[in-house]
């Protein structure tokens, strides 16, 4: 997908259950040395927290709003209980807050 000049963008045509991940990346100087960009996707259906592109040896850690661990595999999904409307998501040392 490209974006035009005008920052615009067609999105393609999607059928059946399906996941688009769009991410608009605004080029600005963060001040922070040494970012690095993850090929790590996470997507969610039905409670189950799908990891992408996870490294093998990848410790998936899940924690509650309150910071307590609800979910540790090395399996790249993970189910969680539909009581949780929030979670973060640790793999590979990074974190991610996902909505369920």
């Amino acid at each position: 997908m490209e974006i035009k000049d005008d920052n615009t963008f067609v999105l393609p045509s999607l059928y059946g259950d399906n996941v688009l991940n769009v991410v608009y990346v605004e080029s600005v100087e963060s001040g922070i040395d040494n970012q690095e960009v993850s090929n790590i996707k996470i997507t969610v259906f039905n409670h189950t927290i799908s990891i992408l592109n996870k490294p093998d040896d990848a410790l998936v850690e899940v924690y509650d709003i309150n910071g307590s661990m609800i979910a540790e595999t090395c399996e790249s999904t993970v189910a969680i209980d539909g009581t949780r409307n929030i979670v973060i998501v640790k793999v590979g040392g990074r974190a991610y807050k996902v909505a369920l």
